[in-house]
């Protein structure tokens, strides 16, 4: 069980790791490997300016992130929030069930520096990923967006650089890309 911020570079490895949150402080850098289980509590995870999470995973390996409830519910646990000069890596990620925090989301991005690729974002109570700063330039590539009962994505400005590459939306509350409060396409 680990329960408190991240003050130094460290690597998670293993299933399940239950997590009853805090940030990764700034200068280190989580690193979680393929095939981790993270259940996370009713909290969320804050990566601040100048911290680093990689959780890449493998096509046989993925990562998870998800609730620590047997009977796992939209808004389970917080939301992982990847704020201004953080840096973000995900690929081959499970993440859902989560949105339960004010914010009602699973991602909360403010960073230049993240990506993630061939992963799924689902059973958000509310919006699966906001982007949330005007200079952001985020890679999405091959996410599926499912059971998230807003959004897939909530794009806050058009000014907004992010990469779209091959994503795909169903059974969210509205499968539509939202680009400064008007909705865009069912799929890209």
């Amino acid at each position: 069980d680990w329960s408190s911020d991240v003050c130094a570079s460290i690597s998670l490895n293993g299933a399940p790791i239950y997590y009853g949150g805090g940030s990764i402080g700034a200068g280190y850098t989580l690193t979680v490997t393929a095939g981790t289980t993270i259940k996370m509590g009713n909290s969320s995870l804050s990566i601040a300016g100048g911290a680093t999470l990689i959780a890449e995973g493998t096509s046989g390996l993925p990562i998870t992130f998800t609730s620590q409830a047997v009977d796992p519910q939209p808004g389970d646990w917080g939301s992982i929030n990847v704020n201004g000069d953080s840096h973000l890596s995900m690929a081959y990620c499970d993440v859902g069930y989560a949105g339960g925090a004010a914010g009602n989301r699973i991602f909360y991005i403010v960073s230049d520096d993240m990506q993630i690729r061939h992963s799924r974002i689902h059973h958000s109570q509310g919006v699966g990923v906001t982007i949330d700063h005007e200079s952001s330039m985020p890679v999405f590539e091959d996410v599926e967006f499912d059971h998230n009962t807003s959004w897939p994505i909530l794009q806050e400005a058009i000014s907004t650089n992010p990469a779209y590459i091959d994503l795909y939306f169903h059974d969210n509350g509205i499968d539509a890309l939202n680009i400064g409060w008007s909705n865009v396409g069912l799929s890209m």
